[in-house]
């Protein structure tokens, strides 16, 4: 007898569809499964989607006067990808009253569960259904291996990492932590050179383990940074299509 289709939503703080994240994700997902994506900005003309973005000057400021007086802020910019490929960024304020839309035009659509495809923290979000949150997910994950270890994280965007270092050796529990950053959204032809420079980035710094915090970054950025540091890679897609089959099996 076949087993009827499944039915889950997805929602990317950008636009949909995210073929890019379904092509990690497919593979690691049950056979009979409708997915249906919903963007944030789907919505949104080129007008409404400037207005969300961050000013990057006062968040660098931000982010440095927090990190040399010890204080803690909440970090504001995110990073996503627009269905043309170009990134986008936005601040998080900003996009979680359009992503709650989202939410809510999914419980409509009767989907069992929802999954956000960022790794950010979204604690506002509300649903009669299942939320799965990757960035909590993934650093129950961390935490659990990371203790002792040197760990390196990659965030998507340079302006992201001095906060991210703030709060990282608190936040995922490591001897010590190193942040660097990756675009995993830049042209075809920039790619190779990025990843291999965030490759050497944290050879240097010897860490023992990395974490790629971003779900645009993939399979091929994975294997880079394993090749050039020969240590473990943590890639937030894959892990969150296999606790999504989990929790429908």
């Amino acid at each position: 007898m076949t087993e009827p289709t499944r039915k889950i939503g997805a929602i990317t703080i950008g636009q949909a569809p995210r073929d890019d994240i379904m092509t990690v994700m497919t593979p690691h997902l049950p056979e009979r499964l409708e997915v249906l994506q919903h963007g944030a900005l789907d919505d949104l003309d080129g007008t409404a989607i400037a207005a969300l973005r961050p000013d990057l000057s006062k968040e660098r400021e931000e982010g440095d006067k927090a990190q040399h007086s010890g204080s803690s802020i909440e970090y504001d910019v995110l990073v996503s990808r627009m269905r043309d490929g170009s990134e986008a960024m936005m601040t998080h304020g900003g996009v979680v009253p359009l992503m709650q839309q989202k939410v809510d035009a999914l419980e409509a659509a009767d989907v069992e569960l929802i999954v956000l495809l960022c790794g950010g923290d979204f604690p506002e979000l509300h649903s009669n259904r299942i939320i799965l949150h990757p960035g909590k997910l993934l650093r129950g994950a961390v935490e659990s291996v990371a203790h002792g270890a040197r760990l390196g994280i990659v965030m998507p965007s340079d302006v992201q990492v001095n906060a991210a270092q703030r709060d990282a050796a608190v936040r995922w529990g490591a001897h010590e932590v190193f942040v660097t950053h990756g675009s995993p959204y830049l042209p075809e032809t920039d790619l190779d050179d990025e990843w291999q420079r965030v490759s050497a980035d944290l050879a240097q710094h010897q860490v023992d383990l990395v974490f790629l915090n971003c779900m645009g970054m993939n399979e091929q950025m994975k294997s880079t940074i394993r090749q050039g540091t020969g240590k473990p890679v943590i890639l937030l897609s894959s892990m969150l299509a296999r606790t999504i089959t989990e929790l429908l099996h």
